[in-house]
């Protein structure tokens, strides 16, 4: 899709520049024009958002924490055995979370790559080791896997 939008894009740019070209028999694009017309045909789906300003709206603003899950989502518990347990919850069952006001807490950002950024959520003395996926889909972040393994 990027291709198709990156040389419908190139098309434009040489048609306006011939366009502009040919009606006055002298080329005054000037540099400004240029990025006005990349502005102009910009995608704003390429447009990817930056995680950190996500993860902190995510936790501030529930209506946009409630729009930025993917449901049903699926929730893993591990147990001390390393047996899985998996189950989905909808929108209702969701209690919504602010992982940044949580005291005693340590998070670490992992980036698995393709798209997908996991947060470890683990509390000091408590066993509490948590980890929220997080996927890039057209451009914006979602909250698609909850793992609890917690002891």
């Amino acid at each position: 899709m990027r291709t198709i939008f990156k040389s419908t894009l190139i098309a434009n740019l040489c048609y306006l520049t011939f366009f502009i070209t040919h009606v006055s028999g002298e080329p005054h694009l000037r540099e400004s024009d240029l990025n006005r017309s990349i502005y102009l045909y910009s995608d704003p789906i390429a447009q990817v958002e930056k995680f950190d300003a996500f993860f902190k709206k995510f936790n501030a603003n529930t209506s946009f924490q409630l729009a930025r899950i993917m449901f049903p989502l699926k929730i893993v518990t591990v147990d001390d055995a390393d047996k899985q347990y998996v189950k989905y919850i909808n929108k209702p069952e969701w209690r919504l979370v602010n992982l940044l006001e949580i005291k005693d807490i340590i998070i670490s950002k992992q980036n698995m790559g393709k798209g997908r950024i996991t947060i470890l959520l683990e509390i000091k003395d408590t066993g509490v080791h948590t980890a929220y996926t997080f996927e890039n889909k057209n451009g914006k972040w979602y909250l698609f896997l909850v793992t609890d393994k917690s002891t």
